[in-house]
C-alpha cells in the first residue's frame, strides 16, 4: 500500500504523481516535511475523537456506549493510514500567477518512504532550479522575496 518509485513519473514538462499532473514551469520550490511523534499522536487522537463523537451524535442511546470505542479505534487506524508522517510538498504558482501556495503531493509513514520522498525531492529540485528566479508575479515582485510558511 505504500509509495513506490513507479508512482512518480517525471518528464521534461510535467511531474505525474498517481493520476495528478503538475507542470514543472509552475513549481518554484520542493520540500520534504516530517512531523514529529507528538504532532502525529495529536492528529491521530483528534480524528479518532471525531469518529467517536460522530457515533455519539447519530445514536446517543445505549448503542453509542458500545460502538464509540470501536469508532475511536477505527478512526485512529484510518487516520494513521491516510495521513502520513512525511510529506513531499511543492510550492506552486496559482493559476492566475499572482501568488504561490504549498501543495502536499505524496505522503508516507515509514523510513523507506521518507528516503523515496527525499530522493524524488532532490531529483525534482534539479529540474525546477531557477524557476523561482525566472517566475515573476503579476505585481512584479520576485518569488525569492517571499517567505515560505513552515
Amino acid at each position: 500500500m505504500g509509495l513506490k518509485t513507479k508512482d512518480f513519473v517525471l518528464n521534461e514538462s510535467h511531474l505525474y504523481v498517481g493520476s495528478h499532473a503538475y507542470p514543472l514551469s509552475k513549481i518554484c520550490l520542493v520540500d520534504v516535511k516530517s512531523i514529529g511523534i507528538v504532532e502525529n499522536a495529536v492528529q491521530v487522537f483528534f480524528f479518532a475523537l471525531l469518529a467517536a463523537c460522530t457515533v455519539w451524535f447519530w445514536c446517543p442511546e445505549g448503542y453509542a456506549q458500545l460502538f464509540s470505542p470501536l469508532a475511536f479505534l477505527s478512526g485512529s487506524i484510518i487516520c494513521h493510514c491516510v495521513f502520513g508522517r512525511h510529506s513531499l510538498r511543492i510550492k506552486m504558482l496559482r493559476l492566475n500567477n499572482t501568488e504561490t501556495h504549498w501543495i502536499s503531493i505524496a505522503n508516507g509513514n515509514t523510513e523507506e518512504e521518507l528516503a523515496l520522498l527525499k530522493g524524488q525531492a532532490e531529483q525534482l529540485s534539479h529540474l525546477v532550479i531557477g524557476n523561482e528566479k525566472n517566475t515573476r508575479l503579476a505585481d512584479g515582485l520576485s518569488l525569492s522575496r517571499q517567505t515560505s510558511p513552515q
